[in-house]
């Protein structure tokens, strides 16, 4: 695990110093195929070895893990553009299928995860749509949003996989007929969780969702702490919050690739680097304080209060909204039409009533249901109803859709 984790950290820093150069990955999906042998002449270099610390299995290691991280940036990069809720359901799907297979890979390991890469290789061929926010070199025009990544979210993802990396490394303790009920348990019940949240919330709830993580998180650390110990019910607990979390991590990488004036490849990096080393403090934390059960409670205790904290300061609805939703022009020249004239013209034209075009500039800014409803003095029931109205006359499924067509009106 060590080792895989390792390794793909290096991978994803690599990738972000290059991404520039890289561009995109739909001009190169035959490269998919090469990316599968790849990793299956890796399964077999990892099968062929001795042991494990044998330069045979360092290198089938090292080309699995370039295999599977590349045809994950590429599948992701595939959903870039798809309908929001045919992005919610392949995400679900994917999710339900990786924990219905879990039973499998014990013995089948090797046979599931060749045939796994060389599908994926396949699916990525059907595809090939034109990024109309990218230039010809892969690279985001311009005039798409430019996005920048707040420090306190950041801060709140790498508090998150810190805890699940120091509550993990007692799971993988246990017998593999326990590690793998957990795992399948926990995947599916995270995919329900997230098709919950993300259809019955306006913008697929992307503040609840953080906020659940986090709950599930401080709810993992408070059951250890009870139990002073690690228990089926703190990893149970734990487990769910990440499969959570890498669920949504797919979503919100998705959207903001979607409008972002940088390179999805750039975008994906961060996302899984931030990831990557929450979770390698947190399995060292883990590590170091294994014989000390003093300052294994003090850690659990310190990110107990940290995650409480980022639920209510940095998880709401302010932050979160404002980085996806927020417009942030650039260059020197003025666009042709403002953001708010461009809702006009829209309103003027899908014939919204005057308190619709008003929620409608308040929403396309980024505000939340609850701020629009304080805001003109009408409840958050009405204020949805509002959206909904919205979303029917103005012919679109979600926020970023609306936006999108504010951006293009005029154009």
């Amino acid at each position: 695990i060590e080792l895989w984790t390792g390794a793909s950290l290096l991978l994803y820093i690599l990738l972000f110093a290059l991404a520039n150069r890289i561009g995109s990955f739909q001009k190169h999906s035959k490269l998919a195929f090469a990316l599968a042998v790849i990793g299956i002449l890796g399964l077999c270099l990892r099968a062929s070895a001795a042991e494990s610390a044998s330069a045979f299995y360092l290198a089938g290691e090292g080309s699995l893990v370039l295999s599977t991280a590349l045809l994950g940036y590429m599948a992701i990069e595939q959903l870039i553009g798809v309908p929001l809720i045919w992005t919610i359901r392949s995400i679900i799907a994917s999710s339900v299928i990786s924990a219905l297979l879990v039973p499998f890979y014990h013995e089948s390991g090797f046979l599931l995860t060749a045939v796994s890469l060389t599908a994926c290789a396949i699916c990525l061929q059907f595809d090939e749509k034109p990024q109309s926010s990218e230039s010809e070199d892969g690279r985001k025009s311009e005039e798409a949003p430019a996005v920048v990544f707040p420090k306190g979210l950041a801060a709140g993802f790498f508090l998150l996989a810190v805890c699940f990396g120091f509550l993990q490394t007692f799971l993988y303790q246990e017998s593999e007929k326990t590690i793998e009920t957990v795992v399948i348990i926990t995947k599916l019940v995270a995919s329900g969780a997230f098709g919950l949240i993300v259809t019955r919330t306006e913008d697929t709830g992307y503040a609840l969702l953080a906020k659940t993580i986090s709950t599930i998180s401080i709810a993992a650390l408070a059951v250890f702490l009870a139990y002073n110990r690690a228990s089926i019910e703190s990893m149970s607990l734990m487990a769910t919050g990440y499969s959570l979390l890498e669920i949504t991590y797919l979503l919100i990488m998705v959207n903001i690739a979607s409008i972002a004036n940088r390179s999805s490849i750039k975008i994906v990096s961060i996302f899984f680097i931030i990831d990557t080393l929450g979770y390698m403090a947190g399995t060292a934390m883990s590590g170091a304080a294994a014989d000390n059960e003093v300052a294994t409670k003090i850690i659990a205790t310190s990110l107990v209060i940290l995650l409480s904290a980022a639920a209510i300061w940095l998880f709401n609805e302010k932050h979160v909204n404002a980085f996806l939703w927020s417009k942030e022009q650039k260059g020197n020249d003025p666009p042709t039409l403002s953001f708010e004239e461009k809702i006009g013209l829209l309103a003027s034209e899908c014939d919204l009533s005057p308190r619709e075009t008003e929620v409608l500039g308040m929403y396309a800014s980024g505000r939340s249901a609850a701020f629009i409803a304080e805001a003109t003095f009408v409840s958050s029931n009405t204020v949805r109803s509002h959206i909904k109205h919205i979303y029917a006359k103005c012919n679109v499924h979600s926020r970023q859709e609306l936006i999108t067509k504010i951006e293009d009106f005029g154009e």
